[in-house]
C-alpha cells in the first residue's frame, strides 16, 4: 500500500486536530469578513500538483480551473499526497492601506506568493512552520497582509501537508483583526465538550502519574519508575497532539520542529518502558527465561532505534523516509509485543491476564481509530466529527485503570505472601525455641547421666583400690577378687558412655541404625548363654528419623529388658517385635522364663525403664506371672 496508509495503519500518527476557523459555505471561495472596503476581484481557481515539485514559475504557466467545486474532492481523493495552489485577487477601494489576516485552512505548511507589479514576496505559515513567541494565538496559523490603498492585489498559495500531518480547507478567509479574533474565541469556546473530554484525560493521567509515584515512595519497587515513565511519555504525545484545543500552546505551537525531532521518543520509547515495566512487574525471567531473553533484546533494539533516528531527524533535512519507517518499526513492536504477551497466557497467571486484557484493548481502541480514519479519509464512506484519536484515549483510560489496579493486586498478594512469611518465621521461631529448650534439657540429662555414671563407678574404682593397698598382706585370690570387681566396673562404664555417645551422634537418627544396634548388642549376648534370640521389625519403620533423646531412651529401654530376660528369666527363647501403629513406635520385648508376680520385687531397674519411656513422651506397660515369662510393651510417640 502507499506509505500515507502506512500512516494510518500506524496507531499514533492520525491527523492532529487543532482550533480551525469554519463557516458553512456552499463551496470553497474566498469570504471576506469585517473588511468593507475590501473586495474579491477574481474569485478562486486552484492547480493540483500531484508531482509536488513544481515551482512557483512552473505552476503560473499552468491553467487553473475556475470549477471550486471540486477542489474539496480533490484534497479528500489525494490528501496529503499534492500540493494545492490557489489563486485569487483582492481590490482594497479605501484611500488608506488595509491590513488583513488571511486563513486557507489547517495545512503543514502555507506559502503565500503576493504579486504587486512586477514584485513578488512570499511568505510562510502552518502547523510546522516556527513562529515567533510573540504571536498570539489567534494569528497562529494566518497569514498577515497589507493591501495598498485603491489597489489590486494578486495572491497564489501553495498548500501543502506531510504524510503524517493533517488538512483542514473549505475556504479561504481574510479577517480583519477584530473578526479574526473573534472568530478564534467563538470556535474555541463553541468546541468546551471536546475540550472538556481532554482536560478530563490529562486530569485523569496526571492523577495515575502522582498516584503510581506515591506509591513508588512508598513500596520501592522496581517496575514503578518504568510505569511511571510510560504514563509520562504517552501524556505528553496526547497533549502535543491536542495542545490548541486545550489552549496549551507553548512549545509545540511555537516550535514545531520539537515534535518532528521527538517522534521517535514519543512514539517509540513509550514501549520501551512498557517492556520493563512488564518484565519486572511479571518477574518475566521466573515465568519463561526465552521470553525474557526476547524482551531484552527488543528493548536493546529500541534504544539503538530511538537514538538513531533522532540523530537522523538532526541531521537530514528531508524526514519523509524516517517517517514511513517509524510507522512500520512501531506496528511491528506493537504486534511482537502483543506476541510475547499472548505466550505467557499458557501460564494462567493473574497478573498476566490483567495486563493483556489491558493491552487488547488499548489495541481494540487504537485499531477503531485507525478505521474511522481509513473510512473517513482514505475511503471517504464515514462522516462523523469524533476524532479517530479519542478511541485511542478511550482504551488508554481503561488499560491504566487495569495497570494500577494490577499494581493493587500485586501489593496486595506480596503483602499476603509476606504475613505468610512472617507466620511461617514465627512458627519456625517457636520450633527453634523449643528445640533449644528441648537440647537444653537432654545437655542437662547428658551432663547428669555423665556425673552420676562416671562419678559411682570412679568411687567404686577407687574404693577398692584404697583397699586393696590399705592391707600390707593380701592372698592372691582377694587379689584377683577385687581386681575383677574393679576390671567389671570399667567395663560397664565404658559401655554406657559407648551408648551416650552413640545416642548423641546424629548420624545414628535413621531407625535402620538403631535397629542394627539392638540386634549387634543382644544377638552375641543370647548366643553366649544357648538361649534363642528373635529379631522382628516392620518395614516400613526403617527409614524412620528419632530424636536423639527417643533414640537413647529406646535403646536403653531395649538393653535393659534384654539384659534382665538373660540374666533372669531363666527361660529359652527371647523374642524382640517393632512396628508402627497409631502414631505410635511399639517394641515389645517378651521370653518365656519364670516371670515375677509383683513389679515392685524387682528393684529400680523397671522404674527406670517406666522413667525413660515417660522421657519420651510415650508410655510402658509390663506384663508378667510366674512361670508364664515376661513381656516389657514400650510405646514411642512419632
Amino acid at each position: 500500500m502507499r506509505c500515507h496508509v502506512l500512516a494510518v495503519v500506524c496507531l499514533f500518527l492520525s491527523a492532529p486536530i487543532k482550533t480551525q476557523f469554519k463557516k458553512t459555505v456552499p463551496g470553497p471561495q474566498v469570504t471576506i469578513e469585517d473588511l468593507p472596503s475590501v473586495l474579491v476581484s477574481s474569485q478562486l481557481s486552484y492547480y493540483i500538483d500531484r508531482s509536488r515539485d513544481l515551482s512557483f514559475d512552473k505552476v503560473s504557466e499552468k491553467p487553473f480551473s475556475t470549477q471550486t467545486n471540486k477542489l474539496l474532492s480533490a484534497i479528500n481523493k489525494y490528501h496529503q499526497r499534492a500540493h494545492y495552489w490557489v489563486r485569487f485577487s483582492l481590490t482594497n477601494t479605501d484611500s488608506l492601506s488595509v491590513s488583513a489576516y488571511l486563513y486557507p485552512g489547517y495545512f503543514s505548511k502555507i506559502i503565500l506568493y503576493e504579486i504587486n507589479d512586477t514584485r513578488i514576496t512570499s511568505r510562510t505559515s502552518g502547523a510546522v512552520i516556527k513562529k515567533d513567541i510573540h504571536i498570539p494565538y489567534p494569528e497562529l496559523y494566518t497569514i498577515r497582509i497589507t493591501i495598498p490603498a485603491r489597489r489590486t492585489i494578486q495572491y497564489m498559495l501553495r498548500l501543502s501537508s506531510t504524510a503524517d500531518d493533517g488538512i483542514g480547507f473549505d475556504n479561504v478567509y481574510v479577517y480583519s483583526k477584530k473578526s479574526l479574533y473573534g472568530t478564534y474565541y467563538h470556535d474555541y469556546y463553541d468546541d468546551q465538550f471536546f475540550r472538556f473530554l481532554q482536560i478530563l484525560f490529562l486530569g485523569f493521567m496526571f492523577s495515575q502519574m502522582l498516584y503510581v509515584e506515591f506509591q513508588w515512595v512508598i513500596v520501592k519497587r522496581r517496575e514503578y519508575p518504568f510505569y511511571l515513565a510510560y504514563l509520562i511519555l504517552v501524556t505528553v504525545y496526547y497533549l502535543c497532539r491536542y495542545d490548541a484545543v486545550i489552549g496549551i500552546y507553548w512549545p509545540f505551537e511555537y516550535y514545531p520542529q520539537l515534535l518532528l525531532y521527538l517522534k521517535s521518543v514519543l512514539l517509540a520509547l513509550p514501549y520501551l518502558f512498557y517492556l520493563k515495566f512488564v518484565r519486572h512487574f511479571l518477574d518475566i525471567k521466573t515465568i519463561d527465561e526465552k521470553i525474557y531473553d526476547k524482551i531484552i533484546g527488543l528493548e536493546h533494539f529500541i534504544w539503538i532505534y530511538v537514538v538513531a533516528d533522532t540523530c537522523l531527524r538532526l541531521l537530514l533535512p528531508d524526514t519523509a523516509l524516517l517517517n514511513n519507517f517509524l510507522m512500520i518499526t512501531i506496528f511491528g513492536m506493537f504486534l511482537y509485543c502483543l506476541g510475547l504477551i499472548i505466550a505467557l497466557m499458557r501460564y494462567q497467571n493473574t497478573l498476566v491476564n490483567i495486563i493483556l486484557i489491558g493491552s487488547i484493548i488499548a489495541a481494540v481502541g487504537e485499531v477503531i481509530g485507525i478505521l474511522i480514519t481509513l473510512l473517513q479519509i482514505d475511503i471517504g464512506i464515514l462522516h462523523t466529527n469524533l476524532d479517530s484519536l479519542v478511541t485511542g484515549q478511550i482504551g488508554i483510560v481503561v488499560e491504566t485503570i487495569l495497570f494500577t489496579t494490577s499494581l493493587s493486586v500485586k501489593t496486595h498478594l506480596m503483602e499476603k505472601e509476606k504475613i505468610e512469611s512472617q507466620n511461617k518465621l514465627i512458627v519456625q521461631l517457636q520450633e527453634n525455641e523449643a528445640l533449644r529448650r528441648n537440647m537444653e534439657k537432654i545437655r542437662n540429662k547428658i551432663a547428669q547421666d555423665l556425673h552420676d555414671d562416671i562419678g559411682s563407678t570412679l568411687s567404686s574404682i577407687l574404693l577398692y583400690s584404697n583397699s586393696a593397698k590399705s592391707k600390707g598382706s593380701i592372698i592372691n585370690s582377694e587379689a584377683i577378687e577385687r581386681f575383677a570387681k574393679i576390671s567389671n566396673i570399667a567395663s560397664s562404664m565404658m559401655d554406657e558412655m559407648s551408648d551416650i555417645v552413640w545416642a548423641i551422634n546424629p548420624v545414628q537418627d535413621s531407625m535402620d541404625k538403631i535397629l542394627k544396634r539392638m540386634h549387634y548388642y543382644a544377638a552375641p549376648l543370647a548366643n553366649s548363654r544357648d538361649i534363642r534370640f528373635k529379631f522382628i521389625s516392620d518395614d516400613d519403620i526403617q527409614y524412620l528419623h528419632l530424636s536423639m533423646e527417643k533414640r537413647k531412651n529406646l535403646f536403653l529401654i531395649f538393653k535393659e529388658s534384654v539384659t534382665n530376660a538373660l540374666k533372669y528369666s531363666n527361660g529359652a527363647t527371647i523374642c524382640v517385635r517393632l512396628y508402627r501403629s497409631d502414631g505410635y513406635l511399639h517394641m515389645i520385648i517378651k521370653d518365656d522364663g519364670s516371670g515375677f508376680s509383683s513389679v515392685s520385687e524387682q528393684g529400680n531397674g523397671l522404674k527406670n525403664m517406666e522413667m525413660r519411656a515417660e522421657e519420651t513422651g510415650g508410655k510402658l506397660e509390663i506384663t508378667s506371672s510366674e512361670n508364664n515369662g515376661t513381656s516389657i510393651h514400650a510405646m514411642v510417640p512419632l
